[in-house]
């Protein structure tokens, strides 16, 4: 039985337009990753801010950095660096990466 068995937290994305609204890359996009199970090993999945040209046109300056924390429907994407953390901590977490653009 893991430490965590017992302990739940819900991490909800803030409704402000200043947060990235991720798209993936085209080596992201051609892998299906939304429908398809993945092969162990492979490039991590990369995003970036898709609504970035739609913010700035706007006058919605975004925020930066990202957060650690980022949603792709109801699906979570962490900084590398967070990720490691929390596989060090016996958490299972999926290998994805969000890009620095």
């Amino acid at each position: 039985m893991s430490t965590f068995d017992n302990e739940y937290y819900f991490i909800r994305r803030p409704g402000d337009d200043r947060i990235p609204f991720l798209g993936p890359d085209k080596d992201t996009l051609a892998k299906n990753y939304q429908s398809e199970v993945q092969p162990f090993g492979m490039k991590p999945f990369v995003f970036h801010n898709a609504m970035l040209e739609d913010q700035l046109k706007n006058k919605i300056r975004p925020i930066g950095p990202p957060s650690k924390i980022l949603f792709d429907g109801a699906d979570l994407l962490l900084l590398e660096k967070v990720l490691m953390k929390t596989k060090q901590n016996g958490l299972p977490m999926p290998c994805l990466r969000l890009s620095a653009r």
